[in-house]
């Protein structure tokens, strides 16, 4: 976990060229760039993290492919962004987000045209084409920590 006193400025996990790697169960929060960072063909599994108060909740980029299972994403600038960065790739990201909550972020999604992104059965503020998009306000304090409920509006 990041917390207050831990504040950083960059990425608070970044992966670069990473295969069959798996983060989860990670709690950030007030991170100045992305909570989580995938680039350069990487192939992770992001399962059941928390990520609030960052720039960009989860970002994948050049040519990387991820799978996004429950996961809370409130309250960033930005929830989750797919893009092409590096022109050395061909591709933007590619992802899969299944079971989690993407609300409360200035901007839920973006994704350029490079770029592929698949929801099912999650929640997501405004809805977003998909299966089984819910848009009713999650209960949060079943979701985050009561620590971390102060940064949601």
């Amino acid at each position: 976990s990041l917390g207050k006193n831990d504040a950083i400025n960059g990425d608070a996990i970044d992966l670069s060229f990473a295969d069959d790697t798996v983060i989860a169960d990670s709690t950030i929060y007030l991170c100045g760039d992305k909570g989580i960072s995938i680039g350069e063909k990487s192939k992770p599994k992001v399962i059941g993290n928390k990520i609030v108060k960052c720039d960009i909740g989860i970002a994948v980029k050049d040519q990387s492919q991820a799978l996004i299972e429950n996961n809370v994403i409130v309250a960033n600038n930005t929830g989750v962004a797919l893009y092409l960065k590096k022109p050395i790739f061909t591709v933007g990201g590619r992802a899969q987000m299944i079971k989690s909550v993407i609300w409360g972020n200035k901007n839920q999604v973006q994704v350029d045209n490079l770029s592929s992104f698949v929801i099912k059965d999650s929640v997501v503020e405004g809805g977003y084409q998909g299966e089984n998009i819910g848009a009713e306000r999650p209960d949060f304090s079943q979701l985050l920590p009561a620590y971390i409920l102060q940064f949601i509006d």
